[in-house]
């Protein structure tokens, strides 16, 4: 019985070295094992996020793989190696990498809200608000509201350039961010009336909500808009009068 376990032991010790051995043959797979490491992670894993990410293709100009970890962190974030970095130069990364395929400035709109505020962040995020990729204006939208919330002042000129001058998901994204702040500026009241009047039908839902932000300054918007041909626009302004001054415009 002994030497029957015996057997069968060696046995699966052999397969096992056998299978080492064949998967040695494979040049990752002995990277992966006896090659360098950065950061506790081989080499070879690194490389094999840039490949992923197009990175080395986006960033040719970068001779060095090591120059070029940090996009790999990016792309799939280590908590623990990301973090090592400050606010200030995750910013200067992310704004690197701003020119890069939809998958690389979705995460860098995402990433974007993570690094302190400044006049370059804010730009970027308001031109990606106008992204061709859907999911890429989606992040941007995120990362500017939770910039608006923190600092309204630096962030509302760049909504209000939107709404007056960006296609209808750009306006869309400026607009959907005015109507999650807790209070509007002042000089956001003329672009949002003049936004219910436009004509994408999500703009103008978008704008319609952020009039209920505005309080007593939005009413003549809101009156006018009482009289509107679409059904969807008169009841957003019933609502929002009654929500306004529910004493001069009772709920129906």
């Amino acid at each position: 019985m002994f030497k029957r376990w015996k057997l069968l032991l060696g046995l699966l010790l052999g397969l096992v070295i056998v299978l080492f051995g064949v998967a040695m043959l494979d040049p990752f797979f002995r990277q992966l094992v006896f090659g360098p490491k950065y950061d506790g992670i081989p080499l070879v894993t690194w490389q094999k996020f840039f490949r992923e990410w197009d990175v080395i293709e986006a960033h040719p100009e970068k001779p060095s793989f090591l120059d070029n970890v940090h996009e790999a962190v990016l792309m799939k974030p280590s908590p623990t190696q990301w973090a090592r970095l400050s606010g200030e130069d995750r910013r200067a990364i992310l704004l690197t990498l701003v020119h890069g395929k939809e998958i690389v400035r979705m995460h860098v709109a995402h990433h974007l809200r993570d690094v302190p505020a400044s006049p370059e962040v804010i730009a970027q995020l308001g031109r990606y608000a106008q992204d061709d990729a859907a999911r890429v204006r989606q992040y941007a939208g995120m990362s500017l509201a939770k910039f608006a919330a923190e600092a309204p002042e630096a962030v509302v000129p760049t909504l209000v350039g939107l709404i007056e001058t960006s296609d209808a998901p750009g306006r869309l994204v400026a607009l959907q961010v005015l109507s999650r702040m807790k209070s509007l500026p002042q000089e956001a009241v003329s672009p949002i009336i003049v936004a219910t009047n436009d004509r994408d039908a999500q703009v103008q839902a978008a704008a319609n909500s952020a009039l209920w932000k505005l309080g007593p300054d939005a009413i003549p918007a809101l009156v006018k808009l009482r009289s509107h041909e679409s059904a969807a626009a008169r009841r957003t302004a019933e609502k929002a009068l009654s929500q306004i001054d529910p004493v001069q415009f009772p709920p129906k």
